[in-house]
């Protein structure tokens, strides 16, 4: 079991955000993405992309932006 724990640790998702910064995409995804979960008709959104990209980063921007407006469950890992 202790092996378990320490190959874990391997997988954890962290996220540092003084290691981004905002591009213009960026800033144009988050007024997209704001957007598409204001708007009604959007059931589900896909964020997709490879490794190092952005997208937890994306989700915790999101779940900042939302979580006082809107019933919010973020999961940090899977």
């Amino acid at each position: 079991m202790r092996d378990f724990n320490e190959a874990k640790k391997l997988f954890l998702d962290t996220v540092q955000t003084s290691e981004y910064f905002d591009s213009l995409s960026a800033k144009s995804t988050k007024r997209k993405l704001l957007s598409c979960i204001k708007d009604k008709n959007i059931p589900l959104i896909f964020l997709l992309g490879d490794p190092g990209t952005g997208k937890t980063y994306m989700l915790n921007y999101i779940f900042k932006q939302i979580k006082q407006k809107v019933i919010t469950i973020f999961i940090k890992e899977p």
